[in-house]
């Protein structure tokens, strides 16, 4: 009968044990990221193009982050490709938790007019962008 007592006891104790330690979840990191603005320009007689975009990244996490971004291009070109930007250093190393970091970009530089098919027609337009977590700071 001892044994059963002691066997029981045992059972609930381990039971209630248990109960206390539910798993916590772990919070993911979020940034989100907003596009104010993109605009590309030629000027085909000067062989020239100005491209400048503002993306918003706010960190929506309780913890602060460090990271870079990507920003990817496609052009309306019959060949189409995509190409990916990666700004070194990174407009936005780390956020707060809680806050924003506006990254802008205003490049102005040649254009390979003889290397477009269609040069007339060519335009970049903003395929994607994003902001990547590399590290969580708790």
């Amino acid at each position: 009968m001892k044994r059963v007592l002691l066997f029981l006891i045992s059972f609930f104790l381990i039971i209630a044990c248990n109960k206390d330690e539910t798993p916590e979840k772990i919070e993911e990191a979020r940034v989100e990221s907003e596009l104010e603005y993109f605009n590309y320009e030629m000027d085909l007689e000067a062989e020239t193009f100005t491209m400048e975009y503002k993306i918003i990244h706010t960190n929506l996490s309780s913890f602060d982050v460090k990271g870079t971004s990507r920003v990817e291009l496609t052009t309306t070109d019959p060949e189409e490709f995509t190409v990916a930007r990666v700004q070194m250093p990174p407009p936005c190393p780390e956020i707060k938790a809680g806050e924003s970091c506006v990254e802008a970009l205003k490049e102005t530089g040649e254009l390979g007019v003889e290397e477009l098919e269609d040069p007339e027609n060519f335009q970049w337009e903003i395929a994607a962008y994003y902001f990547i977590v590399t590290e969580e700071i708790r």
